[in-house]
This record gives C-alpha cells, structure tokens and sequence, in this order.
C-alpha cells in the first residue's frame, strides 16, 4: 500500500509514513488503487500516487511546485475518470431499477388491497341487498289481507277446556265461532267435563299449525258435557 498524504510505499506493518510521517490508520490506500508515477521538477525524483491527485509535497525535497503531468499520464487520468464516471453511472442505474422495482411492488401491493377491500365492500353490500329483498319478497307473498293464520294444530287444542280454546281462537282473529255441548259425560272418568272433542274450521277437523283461513270462517266446537 501507498502513503496518502506523499505516495511512498508502504510495507503491511508500518504505522507511520517512513518519509513523511503521517499514520496509516490501516486504513490507507490499498495497492488496488490506480496509481501513476511523477518526477519532482525540482529534484527530479520519481512519486507514485493516486491517479486523483494533482498537487502535493515531493517527498525527498518537500517542494511544493506545481508538478505538470505527462500526456500518457493525463491520458491514463482521464481514462480513470472516465471508467469511474460509467461505473458510477451502472451502478446508479442498478441502484434506480432496484428502487423502481421496490416501488413497483409496492404499488402493486396496495392496489390489490384495495380491489380485495373493494371486493369485500360490494360482497356485504350484495348480501344485504339479497337479505332484503328476500325478506321483501317474503312478506310480500306472505301477504293474506282478511285471513287467520291459525297457531295450533286440531290435535293441540283437543282435550282442552272449550271456553279457553274460544279464547285462543278470538286471540288468532277468528270471531264467528260456535259450540255445542254433547251432553255424553254420565260418570266423567275417561273424559273431563267441557273437554274439547272436536273442532273444525270451515268443516276442517285435521287443520295444522300455520294453515290460514278466512277470519269469517265458520268454526264449530264440540265438547264433553253432563246430560240434563
């Protein structure tokens, strides 16, 4: 390696700068760096520097004149200069296309966040939109203007106290009711007084929970009694 400061060479070991002193820091220049080779015009000693370097100190006589380059040397220069100005060049431009890349991905990325959260948007939107409509087109056929939907079976209500199965009824929204009393109970062991035997509607006796009827239709219950 090379002095920074005046160009001597250095051995791996030297701490200091044998002709001018200064500290090498492990840090110096390494022999990689292109170097040429001056002569000093006042001693005509021969120098080896960096390639970048225009002025400096000669180091046997410690002038400080102006030391003119050779052609070949300012040839060897501007070459220098030239390849590092290309290498600075390609490695901006690697350095660009990695970035722009980056950006690229990053783009990409965010935009297909925002079509997934768009997508979403409209799904919700969609299944509220059918929900609706569903329930719409429910209450719309759904829709019995003057009749009874009846919520318990034929089944249900027999056996039942007749006077509270009229309650039911008038409670479901039938009002033309009738009963009849069978007058068939002697003992009252096997069937309870006012029991409903029967019930129909609109002459239905197995009618089921949810069938619907006319609110005017005609029901008739018929229910165990003690004969007079």
């Amino acid at each position: 390696m090379y002095c920074s400061k005046c160009g001597a060479k250095l051995s791996g070991h030297d701490a200091y700068c044998s002709k001018c002193g200064k500290s090498t820091n492990a840090e110096s220049i390494e022999a990689t760096v292109e170097t040429v080779q001056l002569r000093c015009k006042s001693c005509n000693g021969t120098m080896t520097l960096s390639s970048d370097r225009k002025v400096l100190s000669c180091p046997y006589c410690e002038s400080t004149e102006l030391i003119v380059e050779s052609d070949s040397v300012t040839k060897q220069r501007i070459k220098s200069d030239a390849y590092k100005e290309v290498q600075f060049s390609k490695d901006k431009t690697k350095k660009d296309i990695v970035i722009a890349k980056q950006e690229h991905e990053i783009r990409k990325e965010k935009t297909n966040f925002k079509r997934t959260i768009t997508w979403i948007i409209i799904g919700v939107a969609l299944f509220i939109a059918f929900e609706a409509f569903c329930m719409f087109m429910a209450g719309y056929f759904d829709n019995h203007d003057g009749e009874v939907k009846v919520s318990a079976s034929s089944n249900e209500l027999k056996g039942e106290n007749y006077e509270n199965v009229i309650e039911r009824l008038e409670d479901m929204g039938f009002y033309n009711i009738e009963t009849e009393a069978l007058g068939d109970l002697v003992v009252g062991w096997f069937d309870k007084e006012n029991a409903v035997k029967e019930i129909t509607i609109d002459g239905d006796s197995k009618f089921s929970k949810g069938d619907w009827f006319d609110e005017d239709a005609d029901i008739k219950i018929t229910y165990h009694s003690f004969s007079d």
